[in-house]
């Protein structure tokens, strides 16, 4: 429960740290090439959220000796009060809110006199820094050199025997390669981790603020079991998802009133998508939920962003040459984002689906369903399925063509997965559990009948 409790501890100052970095990263984005003291700060800033970064993934590796790993968190719970220091600095620093015309020439000196870029500040910004990279340099050095540690008692004793390195010389030789090899594969497995946490950001940045991955288990986690079976074992469905390229409509469009379950639906298709992706390696898979409350989630390009971030995961080519407009936080456009996506996708063969929430909340919903219709008509085997709550004049059009190029369902909450609904909330009330059989399934009559498909 000790190493626990600490691990916890280090796990929380770590995230604690490089939050505050962001903040900082972000509050002074935009003044870094103003002055050079505040580029010098933001850089010092800047590598301290790597080196916690790094050691976030570091004490996370299994490989790792598990000893090593502990003293390296008792070494970054010596930063504690650095970082506490740097987090009451970041609280200073964003009282005062900062404007855009500030950057004039004739606003600079009064900018300077401002707290967040009086030079006492910035200096006090990178002593607290530097301070806290010191204190977790021990850190990063245990995990270094722990791979090579064994290796390197194993010279010392041989060392000890000077007539024995005489005999075995061939072997000396052999055991100091293997040393270096070590040195440098744990050299590499630094860089490695390093290169993770960069492809990480990267996925991120072209993603957006939006994450729809904590909709998705938020809407798993709420569904009733076995609710939407009928919709998964149907011909429709099956069709989309199982059918030949050439022969399968790559447009579903799933259409009902609000509350009627489109939502839950939906979570079990992107579910069977992925249970195909797991058993076809030339699959993959993105899913998108647009909101009303999510500005983010309104946007074609943050859509198309994150399919491409999602399906980088079975396919790492489709972010081949992104790191450039990644480090100058240049975004690409959409139409290059839907041209990288598809023409990956060709390239790598792979059958990729599509699946969307709740289109039409979406202030402006046709630009979404155009992005989604061009991606679909591509060359590529890309398949699209979305919900909304009413049909778009150029579904419409898909489907009345000869042989259709688009599935439409209007579909209504079943009775059957109402009465499940119901069921299971009879069995949690204490006072309606003890009813008798017949006087449940009255209720379930009730409700059912009442529910008006919702």
């Amino acid at each position: 429960m000790e190493a626990l409790g600490a691990a916890s501890a280090a796990a929380g100052l770590l995230s604690l740290g490089i939050t505050v970095c962001q903040s900082l990263l972000d509050y002074y984005q935009s003044w870094k090439d103003a002055e050079d003291n505040v580029a010098k700060t933001y850089a010092s800033i800047e590598a301290l959220s790597k080196t916690l970064r790094l050691l976030a993934i570091a004490v996370e590796y299994k490989e790792f000796n598990r000893d090593i790993v502990d003293q390296a968190r008792d070494s970054i719970t010596s930063a504690e009060q650095s970082i506490h220091n740097l987090e009451k600095k970041l609280d200073k620093v964003r009282i005062v809110a900062l404007q855009d015309g500030w950057r004039d020439r004739a606003k600079a000196q009064f900018r300077r006199t401002l707290y967040p870029f009086k030079e006492s500040t910035l200096a006090k910004l990178r002593e607290l820094t530097s301070e806290t990279r010191d204190n977790l340099s021990l850190a990063l050095d245990l995990l270094q050199i722990d791979a090579s540690a064994a290796s390197l008692r194993g010279l010392a004793n041989v060392s000890a025997n000077v007539d024995f390195l005489t005999q075995q010389s061939t072997l000396i030789s052999a055991n100091v390669n293997d040393i270096a090899d070590h040195t440098r594969g744990t050299a590499r497995l630094i860089e490695g981790l390093a290169s993770n946490e960069s492809i990480r950001e990267l996925r991120a940045w072209l993603s957006g603020p939006f994450d729809p991955t904590q909709k998705h288990d938020e809407t798993w986690r709420e569904r009733h079991p076995d609710t939407g079976q009928w919709f998964l074992q149907s011909q429709p469905f099956q069709s989309w998802l199982e059918g030949p390229a050439q022969q399968t409509p790559r447009v579903f469009n799933i259409i009902g009133k609000s509350g009627a379950g489109k939502t839950s639906l939906i979570s079990s298709a992107i579910k069977a998508a992925q249970a195909m992706e797991r058993d076809h390696s030339q699959t993959a898979v993105a899913y998108f939920y647009c909101s009303f409350n999510e500005a983010a989630s309104q946007d074609p390009a943050h859509m198309v962003g994150s399919f491409i971030s999602q399906i980088s995961i079975v396919c790492p080519d489709m972010l081949e040459g992104l790191e450039v407009g990644f480090a100058r936080r240049e975004r690409p456009t959409l139409k290059d984002m839907e041209q990288r996506l598809t023409s990956k996708i060709a390239r790598s063969s792979l059958r990729t689906f599509l699946l969307i929430d709740a289109v039409n909340e979406c202030k402006k919903h046709e630009p979404m369903i155009d992005a989604l219709l061009r991606l679909a008509e591509s060359a590529s085997d890309i398949r699209v399925l979305f919900t909304s709550t009413e049909e778009d004049p150029l579904i419409e059009r898909l489907t009345d063509l000869k042989p259709p190029r688009a599935t439409v369902l209007r579909m209504s909450a079943l009775s059957a997965d109402i009465n499940l609904v119901i069921e299971a909330k009879i069995q949690e009330k204490k006072n309606l559990r003890g009813l008798s059989p017949a006087k449940k399934k009255e209720i379930e009559f009730v409700l059912s009948s009442k529910a008006d498909g919702m």
